[in-house]
């Protein structure tokens, strides 16, 4: 019996120490410990830039898999005051939490995912370890999400046909309606020579591009192209420090270069014509002109780039004109060319009209000699073929 009852006091007794001590086991399931890994500076979250109606991926890990992070996103795009998101994977009560979406991956991850994307969600967002240990190693990542409408609003001068005058000044711009803390750039490229100007606000970005029409420019066209550069980025050893990769490229209206004559020319040019010559009238013009040769003495009319010389011009001045013309877009543009009065173009002269007297008998000794001496007729002029006004 002694026995019996010294084995149960022992036993009690173990029972008794087994309780005070607490197990290893035990200490390995405690959840409220504080972590002992801040947020991992290898992820560090990256500044994004979409499109609206897309959906984007803010990333947040922290150096290493544990239980006992408390992982929490703050927003301060909808809330300048800044409203809490989520705490590790759980979303909070948020006006917006029907879009927002945790994406944890082994104990580490915790990316924010919001879809769709609309304009008032382009701010900044912070990610933070709420348990980080020691707290001088609680970190807070900041990042900037920028969202761009999803249409460029822009204008040009050019036709919708596309048709320009060569020499005409024409322009192009796009506005850009945004929402972030990054500021779009706009830059205009292509065909030279052109200036451009660029503007910005909080809310939209503009550029704007000047040129005079070249034949250079004929079947090109401009680029405007949306980019994010380093310029706005805010200096922040906590804040994302990338530049967004996202470009977009609108191009303006494809240019087909007309232009009305010009260097309207005839020829050949010579001193003198006769009768049948032809004379070809030439101008530079796109598309191709027509050309009308006018006999402004007679009115006579001859359709087509050559005029033939004509007999019953002898003896008159002429003048003749050459229009080309051409039509471009509904309008009529055309050159005259009228010949030069310093280039008077001649008709092979006649034989003379009239023969000169006969000598007449040696004067006298007494007779003067200045009254008594005959003289030759000068050859006539001959008569011009067609002169300018």
């Amino acid at each position: 019996m002694k026995s019996l009852l010294v084995i149960c006091l022992c036993l009690a007794v173990a029972q008794s120490l087994a309780k005070q001590l607490p197990s290893k086991s035990r200490s390995r399931k405690v959840v409220d410990t504080p972590s002992q890994y801040a947020l991992d500076r290898a992820r560090l979250p990256i500044n994004v830039a979409v499109l609206e109606g897309s959906t984007v991926i803010l990333q947040c890990a922290v150096e290493a898999p544990s239980t006992s992070h408390s992982i929490q996103w703050i927003e301060y795009a909808h809330n300048p005051n800044g409203a809490p998101i989520s705490d590790n994977e759980f979303i909070g009560a948020h006006p917006e939490a029907a879009r927002y979406t945790i994406i944890h991956r082994d104990n580490w991850e915790y990316s924010l995912q919001i879809s769709p994307v609309v304009i008032g969600d382009g701010g900044s967002y912070l990610c933070q370890d709420a348990q980080a240990n020691p707290a001088s190693e609680k970190r807070q990542h900041t990042i900037s999400l920028t969202v761009v409408a999803a249409e460029l609003n822009c204008t040009s001068t050019i036709r919708a046909s596309g048709v320009v005058l060569d020499l005409s000044y024409q322009t192009n711009d796009c506005t850009l309606n945004y929402k972030g803390g990054l500021i779009p750039n706009l830059t205009w490229s292509g065909i030279g020579p052109f200036t451009q100007l660029q503007v910005a606000t909080p809310t939209t970005a503009w550029a704007g591009m000047a040129f005079n029409v070249t034949r250079a420019m004929d079947t090109r066209a401009h680029q405007c192209t949306v980019h994010f550069t380093g310029y706005f980025l805010p200096v922040d050893a906590n804040t994302a420090d990338n530049v967004p990769s996202y470009t977009r490229t609108h191009q303006s209206r494809q240019m087909f270069v007309y232009w009305g004559p010009t260097n309207v020319t005839s020829s050949p040019m010579k001193i003198k014509y006769d009768a049948g010559d032809v004379l070809t009238c030439t101008a530079d013009a796109f598309p191709l002109p027509t050309f009308v040769w006018q006999n402004l003495r007679t009115n006579q009319i001859t359709n087509g780039a050559t005029v033939r010389v004509d007999e019953s011009w002898r003896g008159f001045n002429q003048t003749m004109r050459c229009e080309a013309r051409n039509t471009i877009e509904g309008t009529i543009y055309s050159q005259n060319l009228f010949i030069p009065a310093t280039y008077c173009l001649l008709l092979s002269p006649q034989p003379p009209l009239f023969l000169p007297p006969p000598l007449r008998p040696r004067p006298s000794p007494r007779v003067s000699t200045s009254r008594a001496r005959g003289f030759l007729p000068l050859p006539p002029r001959p008569r011009c073929a067609f002169a300018s006004i």
